[in-house]
């Protein structure tokens, strides 16, 4: 989406805040969504709900260095790296590599699938899903939990933004945050409707490389 809309002539520097805010107004529906599915397990006390808190604070000192960094350093650099990440990430999850849960590993995924979206307004989604899954974790309990870690550092990049930068355009704004609730108020209903829990991962797979795939053939035009 960053390329797309920075190719329509929109200034990249407002390109990303407003990818943030409607991000996080999709995030939210999305949350609510799963929650009434029972994609994921959103009580207090849950492995879910503890994964997204360890995701959102951390990912909030992610934020802080991904805005930092994003004001000085080329987004090239970074869409390459997100490119080549997302699409190992992807692979693994087609093979069905797997590594025993770990808090360190979640610690580190929130750290650097944060900064990924503060500096360039993606990279989080794919990352912190295919980790998850790849760290042992249910496919539906990892999609759902990453749309509700999403919220909050999604929030708070997009201030740091504004702050930094400035408003971004209304109306794209405006655009982005409708077509994201009407994805999110989607998505989950599909995933419910998918009972094999190796078709869930295979989706996740084909999608995360497919993304990798297409962020490096856009970067190269």
């Amino acid at each position: 989406l960053s390329p797309l809309l920075i190719s329509f002539g929109f200034d990249p520097y407002f390109v990303v805040p407003a990818i943030l805010i409607s991000q996080a107004a999709g995030g939210t529906v999305a949350t609510y969504r799963h929650n009434y599915f029972k994609n994921g397990d959103f009580r207090l006390g849950s492995k879910d709900i503890k994964i997204v808190l360890v995701i959102s604070v951390l990912g909030i000192f992610g934020t802080i260095l991904g805005v930092w960094f994003g004001k000085s350093i080329s987004k090239d650099v970074l869409r390459i790296y997100i490119s080549i990440l997302c699409i190992i990430m992807g692979a693994l999850v087609i093979l069905k590599k797997r590594f025993n849960f770990s808090w360190k590993g979640m610690y580190l995924i929130g750290l650097i699938s944060s900064f990924n979206k503060a500096f360039s307004g993606g990279g989080f989604g794919p990352i912190v899903t295919s980790s998850q899954v790849i760290l042992g974790r249910k496919s539906k309990n990892a999609i759902s939990s990453t749309d509700f870690a999403e919220v909050p550092i999604c929030i708070m990049a997009f201030i740091l933004w504004v702050i930094a930068k400035g408003v971004p355009n209304i109306r794209m704004t405006l655009a982005l945050i409708i077509g994201a609730t009407i994805g999110a108020y989607i998505g989950p209903k599909l995933l419910f409707s998918i009972k094999d829990k190796r078709k869930v991962e295979l989706i996740v797979g084909v999608l995360v490389v497919a993304l990798g795939i297409l962020s490096l053939m856009k970067f190269q035009v």
